[in-house]
Formats: C-alpha cells, structure tokens, sequence
C-alpha cells in the first residue's frame, strides 16, 4: 500500500515537471551554460582526483539513467543535457588545470636569475613597480614569476621584452589570507606563476633599452602617467588601459568600499562613454 502511494506520488511529480519543461521548452538551452557552471563549480569547490572522478562518474550516470530510464520524453532530456554539461564543465576544467600544470617555489628563497619581462605594472601610488618575470630556462624556477621592484631598484626606460638580471626572495604563492577570500594561489596557478617575491637589489639589463618599441598598451599607460600625476593619473590609466598599479591603496580601498571597484575591470571598455 505504501509502495503504491509512493509511486503514484512520484508519478504525479514527473507529469508536474513534465508539464513545466512544455511550458518553458523555448528556454531550457538557457539552462545549458548553467549546468556547465555547475560542473566547474563543483571542480573548485574540491581538491582531489577522487573527488573529480567522481562528479564526472555521477554526471555521466545521470545521463545514462535518463537515457534509459521511462521519465518523460522532456524530462529525460532535460536530464541527460544536466549529466552532460557538468560532465563537460568539470572535466575541462580538470583538463585545463593539468596543461598549465607546472612547478613552482616550495619554500622561501633568495636567488639571483636571468629573466625577461613578461610585463609591467607601476604601482604609483606605491613607489614601485610589479613585474611579471619569465626566467630564463635552466636555472631551476618556475616558467614565470611575480616580483614587486621598489622605484630605486628599477632601470631607466624599462619595458616589456627586455632581458634583465636580478636578484630576489621569493615565496610560493600565497594562499587566502581569511577564510573564502581571494585565493591568488589558485590564480597563480592558472597563469602559470610559480612564485612571487620582491627585489633585493637595483635590477641591471642584459642588452640596449627597446621603450621605443614597448607595446601600444604600454604607451598609453605611460602617457597617461606623464599628464596626471598621483593616484587620479593612476585612476585615468586604469579606465583606458586596465593597469591598476597607479591607485593609491587609499582610494583602491574606497573604490571597493563604496561598490565602484568593477569600473576597473573591464579594460578600455567602461560606462563612462557618452550616452
């Protein structure tokens, strides 16, 4: 009596949500990109091969379940396209995290290495710059690095494409600094960046300077420097090129207080043309 209950209970829920997926069949594809959201949330939200093989394991039965299984014509599909996209979204994402794979700094160090600048970001309203390092192979590092350079230790003119000699401590990648917060680990690990640290002495370059051939982002950048000074030059750089090194810590922090942080991320491309 009870099993019967049931399945009639449950049978009055399929024929519900079959009736549903009628009605919204024009937007189910809406829910495609969705599922496979899902699936690479899932990826991030775990930390081990079982755990992965598991979510694909689990998408990929309810796919085979919806295929064989008497649910409704819609609702089989509905299912099977779920199983399919967090299939799809878990394992490229694992996918991806294995081609960027690569080593990184395991402890704190000191080392003096070769490397060219990948690019460069001034931090003005910090009396610096960021460097974004690509070690020349051979010397044990990772294939790229992030280095803070106090203004003092940088060479004249320096851009992009320049070969460099320095000497550095550098760190693994930190990781949250509180508990759900921005974890530049798992960032850096994605950009191929092994470790980050600071400069401990002036930079020397190895070759003549190229600033006449530094790229068109780089121009602007600094021609936008060149006509504001401080952190609204730095502002004004942010808006056209996306370098955000310029803001002074002060305002980056009321930016983010007061909601107005996301006009900084959309390089070039900001609400503020006229209407």
């Amino acid at each position: 009596m009870a099993i019967a209950h049931l399945q009639r209970g449950l049978g009055k829920c399929f024929d519900q949500i079959e009736s549903w997926l009628e009605r919204e069949c024009d937007q189910l594809a809406l829910w495609l990109p969705v599922m496979f959201g899902l699936g690479i949330g899932l990826w991030f939200a775990t930390d081990s091969r079982l755990a992965w093989a598991a979510i694909i394991a689990a998408g990929i039965g309810l796919a085979v379940a919806a295929a064989t299984c008497d649910l409704g014509r819609r609702s089989a599909t509905a299912l099977l396209w779920v199983g399919l996209c967090m299939t799809g979204g878990c394992g490229l994402v694992w996918i991806r995290s294995e081609k960027v794979a690569t080593s990184r700094i395991e402890r704190p160090m000191v080392v003096q290495f070769s490397s060219r600048v990948h690019s460069i970001e001034a931090l003005h309203g910090r009396d610096g710059s960021r460097l974004l390092l690509a070690p020349v192979a051979g010397q044990g590092l990772p294939p790229r690095i992030r280095v803070s350079v106090d203004a003092d230790k940088l060479v004249p003119d320096l851009v992009a494409g320049e070969d460099v000699a320095i000497r550095a401590r550098l760190v693994p990648p930190p990781d949250p600094a509180i508990p759900g917060g921005y974890d530049f680990a798992r960032a850096a690990w994605f950009k191929q960046i092994g470790g980050t640290g600071k400069a401990l002495d002036p930079l020397r370059r190895l070759g003549p300077s190229i600033r006449a051939s530094a790229g068109l982002r780089e121009r602007i950048t600094m021609h936008v420097h060149d006509r504001l000074a401080g952190s609204a030059g730095g502002i004004a750089a942010a808006f056209a090129t996306g370098d955000r090194g310029g803001i002074s810590q002060e305002d980056e922090d009321a930016m983010r207080a007061s909601g107005l942080t996301h006009l900084l991320s959309i390089s070039g491309l900001h609400p503020t043309f006229p209407k």
